[in-house]
């Protein structure tokens, strides 16, 4: 029997390998990928050069989600990946482009958007010329955030809007001048005022979530209410929320306001409910936050409680405020009688009493939360599930280190509370009515 050659061997060895070698299917080795794509992506890209047989099972994890912030040397060696390689392409589920005066980036991104055909959410902040490019792309998107690093909002942006129809969910991120300034709290003089309104009836059909930063784009530009159920809007003021309410209260289901604390607001703001007037009504709102953001040298300190009445929220369900204030103060609404006289005592305004308040006005609410940014202690990060010390506060610390606390009504109508309760970040942008 004659010897085998070297290369007979080789194929032996190979047939033996695949015969005991189990064969997943792709959508196996892509789950596990995907389950391992919490890891750092460079060592996922490892993985990629191990093997021929699943490396477009690790690409497609890859590419599914692709940040490019202001680097060139990563936006354009990706637009030529994807040109190259159409199972890339197919693959990018999730862009997010933040780049700025970087002409030599225009051309290789319009070939790319070309063949992503899969997109389904994208960022696009940039010069004018990039937006151009959405005015002639084969995806249809399901979620946009758009803005432009110019001091201006272009006049097509209405145009791009109009060829996406299946947007749901819409963020705008403009710089817009007006009354001569550019609104970003930066004095610069403009060359002409920004008076680009998104007002068109014609676009937008499944529009349901809205973001705006209202210092960037107020949003008094906005002029029609689309079917927006979802919204959240910052660095707003009292006419802000009040556009804000007309506009959309009608129709929102959760709502999250950022509201603007600077010197000119007085104690009688301190509490979150004091943006809205007893006239506001919002009859279908079931999510409420309310975010502080004081300037660094404005503190203010609690007084009479006032809360809108129970038709401004007949169907409130949850209410979660995020306070801007210096610890002290937190410290005094936790335990007001610590440091007061026996006769001011039951009028000291507290979170307990503001709680009480909620509860009574709002028949419908079933929690109140309150988070903070404050440390309160290393216990909170080793041992979060202990019962607090005498004079501590009660709080679950995650892992961007909000303390969560708060009331909520129990089977029989009464106010448990303060208990453990859990900040749920995005939480406006996730809530589904019931």
């Amino acid at each position: 029997m004659p010897s085998r050659t070297r290369r007979q061997t080789r194929q032996a060895r190979a047939h033996q390998i695949k015969e005991l070698s189990p064969r997943l299917p792709p959508e196996i080795w892509r789950e596990v990928f995907q389950y391992l794509s919490e890891e750092p992506k460079k060592w996922l890209a490892s993985v990629s050069t191990i093997c021929k047989t699943i490396n477009p099972e690790v690409e497609a994890v890859l590419y599914r989600s692709v940040v490019i912030k202001k680097c060139v040397r990563v936006g354009a060696p990706f637009c030529r990946s994807v040109v190259r390689r159409p199972h890339r392409a197919v693959a990018v589920r999730e862009l997010d482009i933040q780049v700025h005066g970087f002409a030599s980036l225009v051309d290789p991104l319009t070939r790319a958007l070309k063949v992503v055909t899969n997109l389904k959410t994208l960022t696009l902040i940039g010069d004018e010329p990039l937006l151009c490019i959405l005015l002639d792309v084969p995806f249809q998107l399901q979620k946009l955030n758009l803005g432009c690093e110019e001091s201006y909002t272009p006049d097509f942006v209405e145009d791009i809007l109009a060829r996406q129809p299946t947007i749901r969910e819409l963020g705008l991120y403009f710089r817009m001048r007006t009354y001569g300034f550019l609104l970003c709290g930066n004095k610069t003089p403009a060359e002409k005022e920004d008076k680009f309104t998104l007002s068109r009836t014609d676009i937008l059909p499944h529009l349901r979530i809205l973001n705006v930063m209202v210092n960037f784009f107020p949003l008094s530009r906005i002029t029609h209410a689309y079917n927006v159920t979802h919204l959240s809007f910052g660095k707003a003021h009292r006419d802000d929320v009040a556009h804000a309410l007309q506009l959309f209260g009608g129709q929102l289901v959760a709502l999250k306001i950022t509201r603007c604390i600077d010197a000119s607001c007085t104690d009688a703001y301190f509490w979150p409910t004091s943006v809205f007037s007893s006239t506001h009504r919002l009859p279908r709102l079931q999510y409420l936050e309310i975010q502080d953001d004081s300037e660094f040298d404005v503190d203010l300190y609690p007084v009479d409680i006032t809360i809108p009445p129970k038709e401004t929220f007949p169907s409130i369900k949850s209410f979660m405020w995020l306070p801007s204030v210096h610890k002290d103060v937190m410290d005094y609404l936790d335990h007001p009688d610590s440091d007061s006289d026996e006769d001011e005592d039951e009028d000291s305004p507290s979170l307990a009493s503001y709680a009480s308040a909620l509860f009574k006005t709002w028949p419908t609410l079933e929690n109140f939360a309150l988070c903070d940014f404050f440390e309160l202690g290393p216990r909170w990060l080793e041992a979060p599930g202990q019962p607090p010390e005498p004079g501590e506060s009660i709080g679950v610390r995650d892992k961007t280190g909000v303390v969560s606390r708060g009331f909520k009504r129990d089977e029989n109508g009464g106010i448990v509370g303060p208990v453990e309760m859990e900040y749920a970040q995005e939480g406006w942008r996730r809530y589904t009515s019931s």
